[in-house]
């Protein structure tokens, strides 16, 4: 009998190492899966966006900042990316070309059931926030299902957001407390209209509703938020998460993770929300990574040229300096028909001198121009590498811009709204909400494991 025990529980061990090897690969599949969804999303939403720039509707909108200047390396990867099949079930109005604004606006254009049209207004994506009757799905994300980077197109549709060239961190903590503020206010008004008997909350339809309000809202916090980051004042918004939206004179402490972890059990986001939200963070943590592994060396490539480009412009100075030191022979030689012969010796001298002179000044031209040509080739590479930085750091924007228009998506627009009040008066960081969400999903993964080796 207590071999047949033994025998259980040694198969019994292997069983729950063959589940968690399972759980791993699944883990691993999915991950990959939504890797492959989000690198060709972002893709083809790139194209669609550099199409629309192009047009007559998206002259003057954040999509030609998106989509200028994208790289030869982007640009071959939309074409080999045209054939795929989510390609395809994003719709025709995403296909990349010179109909994209055609087919946009034609109706019935999408080719999957799950993708959203893309929203150039401020009230395009509220539609599919809402139920059958008009009343808000509080769980249904903002973006789509089969469409994660949904509002990457509604953001850049907007035009730049007014005075943020000139903007100061006291202008955006003004603007955004304002904006927390009514966010604040509709959140009270809808929670109060949901105790409304219907027949009174249909009369309030004719009016402009607080989940509209609400909409407005955040689509402005995200018009803002964007035209800085493409704007080149990422910055300002860094500076936004550690001043004080109350009063700008004070600083606040570097958001954390807990704060955002109590926000994140506030917000009741589902499971499934948490996932996307940690999956999406791995996958645009390592292209933003990538990003800035290229530009550190970049960098380490200009910091190393500096010396040798200090060492040749001394060479050149010392040459130039040379050279304008042998001068003064021209005439020197020279003397009148007359001239004794006990003279001849000291022309034949001077004669000499010139020679050696004019063979120095040679010299020191030939080191000048030498010296020169390596200072000049040093000029090249640095400007090589700054433009390489510049579309580096445009990149690294993009991408940014990018990641925070999918975790939104994630979110419905309660919770966006939410979550912007319960940070109150931090700014809520989307990435570190994101690395909450993660190490939660990590937990609960524990704590299962724990219960099952008890069971």
């Amino acid at each position: 009998m207590k071999p047949f025990k033994t025998t259980v529980r040694r198969l019994e061990r292997e069983l729950l190492k063959k589940q968690k090897e399972l759980v791993e690969l699944e883990q691993q599949n999915n991950l990959l899966r939504v890797r492959d969804g989000i690198l060709t999303g972002y893709s083809i939403n790139l194209a669609w966006l550099r199409d629309h720039a192009a047009g007559e509707s998206g002259a003057g909108s954040l999509a030609s900042a998106f989509s200028h200047d994208t790289s030869a390396e982007e640009m071959q990867l939309l074409d080999q990316l045209q054939g795929l099949s989510i390609h395809a079930a994003l719709g025709p109005r995403l296909r990349p070309g010179p109909s994209a604004a055609a087919a946009a606006a034609a109706p019935g254009a999408a080719g999957g059931g799950d993708a959203a049209a893309p929203g150039c207004s401020l009230r395009d994506m509220l539609s599919s926030t809402l139920s059958a009757s008009g009343n808000v799905r509080e769980a249904q994300p903002l973006a789509p299902a089969g469409d994660p980077l949904y509002l990457l197109r509604h953001i850049c549709c907007m035009p730049p957001f007014p005075g943020a060239a000139s903007m100061t961190e006291q202008q955006l903590a003004a603007q955004y407390a304002a904006s927390v503020q009514q966010l604040a206010l509709q959140l009270s008004l809808y929670r109060a209209e949901q105790q409304v008997p219907p027949v009174l909350s249909a009369c309030s339809m004719r009016h402009e509703t607080p989940v509209q309000k609400m909409q407005d809202i955040i689509s402005r916090i995200q018009q803002m938020r964007a035209t800085l980051a493409l704007s080149g004042r990422s910055d300002l918004l860094r500076l936004q998460y550690i001043v004080s939206c109350e009063d700008p004179a004070r600083m606040l402490p570097e958001p954390s993770i807990e704060q955002h972890t109590r926000a994140l059990e506030l917000l009741g986001l589902s499971r499934q929300q948490q996932q996307r939200l940690a999956d999406g963070y791995m996958v645009f943590h390592g292209m933003i990574n990538t990003v800035l592994v290229e530009l550190q060396g970049v960098q380490q490539q200009q910091h190393s040229q500096q010396q040798p480009q200090r060492q040749h412009l001394q060479q050149l100075r010392a040459a130039s300096g040379l050279s304008s030191m042998n001068t003064g022979c021209r005439g020197s030689g020279s003397s009148t028909s007359d001239s004794s012969d006990s003279n001849g010796s000291a022309a034949g001298y001077g004669r000499a001198g010139c020679e050696g002179g004019a063979a120095a000044r040679k010299e020191a031209a030939a080191a000048a121009a030498a010296a020169h040509m390596a200072y000049r080739r040093g000029l090249c590479k640095q400007e090589e590498a700054t433009a390489r930085m510049d579309k580096l750091l445009k990149k690294d924007n993009r991408i940014r811009v990018a990641v925070a228009a999918y975790l939104q998506g994630q979110l419905s627009l309660l919770q966006m709204a939410q979550l912007h009040v319960v940070m109150w008066p931090f700014v809520p960081n989307l990435t570190i909400l994101a690395k909450a969400a993660m190490a939660r999903l990590q937990q609960l993964d524990e704590q299962q494991q724990q219960q099952q080796l008890h069971s």
